[in-house]
């Protein structure tokens, strides 16, 4: 559950609906905690397989009226004249297991599924049923509104989409009326790639006395899960003379997602020895995947060895190995990433790039100061993509996520207000109480929470949508 933090604002004596500007739910049994939030950071490219939330909104109840409807209407571009781009759209409600949504274990809200969703006209989930759809009595509950893309084949590059929720976006039962407010920021948008946005983010061609001991570390750089299962990935391996030889992956039970800002780990089925558990193998005891040296690798979208470049997902390259099958927008420099030696070394992905401090294998590796800081730089260019580090780092879905503007998974957005004292509808409240307080979405400082200047006050803005207040 996220953390709520009430700031007290002593001595303010305020009639606080006019203040709010926000209607009265009284005759509703469920009632709003906070605006809808658009939930992305910023316009984003999205490709196949990509799970991504749309917008949440945090609500309260008696526990036993029921949420039946909730509506949004998705825009698309001129070109976009039908969303069989978009698998379908569903309703989930946050599990508390932890902050912030996730397919594996947020819950599925029975009955909200909607497949391909129209375009420019509200989207409806309704019959939405289950103990899933019934907020807990007397406390706040948040909800996802998530999409899926479909498809490789059903992807258009360039078009795009957002999503609107007007006020009384949601209805209830047994009152069967609209309620709650419209969202108080602009939507963001989602553009189409015809590819799976992941990257290579660290790779082993074995160790000293075993040359098989092989993986292929992937990073999700960015805000939405991708599924692993459902839209497939291949992994082609390029021997010293450049000919490829795909690799069958075999996922390991229930890692069918990578979340944002996290690790997925391919290792030899057999031959692997590191302590972090594989999320997929691969059989590399005819052929290595890795070849030392003078190797490369492509992710691809196809299992077929003639496409092993042409439907790449990422490519990486070291060594010799012909720069065909190298990513190498700088051709008048080296391709390649340095060599590799089957001595338990490593090639990582560097965390941060111009106009920021360049990696090096120092600041990536453990206590540097970007080993927090992910794997997410991709210049097209392996030769200055990657890092030779003498002992390899594999990580896993397990392993903790990483920001590369923050320096770790650490949420440095802006606070933002889901709840109040008095709540919206609350009746018999005092003209003369002593304090108002907030709730915030995620936990702020500890101590006294101050505005940069000196002050004793607070200004609420009174205005209906877009209501806002401020410290000055």
């Amino acid at each position: 559950m996220r953390s709520k933090i009430l700031l007290f604002l002593f001595s303010a004596v305020l009639a606080v609906s006019a203040a709010f500007g926000v209607a009265n739910f009284a005759s509703a049994a469920v009632t709003q905690s906070g605006p809808p939030i658009y939930d992305m950071f910023k316009d984003t490219v999205i490709g196949p397989g990509a799970f991504v939330k749309l917008a949440r909104f945090m609500v309260q109840g008696d526990g036993t009226t029921a949420l039946t409807k909730v509506g949004f209407t998705i825009r698309a571009s001129s070109t976009m004249d039908t969303l069989t781009q978009l698998a379908g759209a569903a309703l989930y409600k946050e599990s508390g297991t932890n902050p912030g949504f996730s397919p594996t274990e947020d819950y599925y809200v029975a009955g909200s599924y909607l497949a391909n969703p129209a375009t420019s006209t509200m989207a409806i989930m309704q019959t939405l049923s289950g103990s899933h759809a019934v907020p807990t009595n007397g406390q706040s509950t948040e909800y996802y509104i998530v999409a899926s893309t479909s498809a490789i084949a059903n992807i258009i590059n360039g078009n795009a989409f957002d999503i609107v929720i007007a006020a009384d976006y949601a209805s209830t039962s047994p009152a069967s009326v609209g309620v709650f407010t419209s969202p108080m920021e602009n939507p963001k948008k989602f553009s189409l790639q015809k590819t799976i946005l992941l990257k290579i983010s660290e790779i082993k061609t074995g160790s000293t006395g075993n040359g098989k001991d092989e993986f292929v570390e992937l990073y999700n750089p960015n805000e939405y899960h991708i599924s692993i299962a459902g839209f497939g990935l291949a992994l082609h391996g390029f021997s010293a003379g450049g000919g490829a030889a795909n690799f069958a992956l075999t996922a390991a039970p229930g890692k069918t997602y990578i979340a944002p800002f996290s690790y997925f780990l391919l290792t030899s089925a057999t031959n692997y020895s590191g302590s972090v558990p594989a999320d997929a193998t691969f059989n590399n005891l005819a052929t290595d995947v890795l070849i030392a040296s003078n190797g490369g690798l492509s992710l691809a979208t196809s299992t077929n060895i003639a496409n092993a470049t042409s439907t790449k997902v990422d490519m990486l390259c070291y060594g010799a190995q012909p720069t065909a099958n190298c990513e190498n927008s700088d051709t008048a420099a080296s391709a390649q990433a340095p060599a590799l030696a089957e001595d338990g070394s490593s090639l990582e992905r560097i965390a941060q790039g111009y106009p920021n401090a360049t990696s090096t294998n120092i600041l990536l590796a453990s206590g540097g100061a970007h080993y927090m800081m992910g794997n997410g730089v991709d210049r097209d260019d392996n030769s200055a993509e990657f890092a030779a580090q003498t002992v390899s780092n594999p990580q896993n879905t397990m392993s903790p996520k990483e920001m590369s503007f923050d320096g770790g998974f650490v949420d440095n957005s802006a606070p933002r207000v889901t709840g109040s004292y008095p709540q919206n509808g609350m009746t018999n409240v005092p003209v003369d109480m002593s304090f108002i307080g907030f709730m915030f979405d995620k936990s702020l400082q500890s101590g006294a929470i101050a505005s940069a200047s000196a002050t004793t006050s607070v200004t609420l803005k009174a205005g209906g949508t877009g209501a806002i207040f401020a410290l000055p």
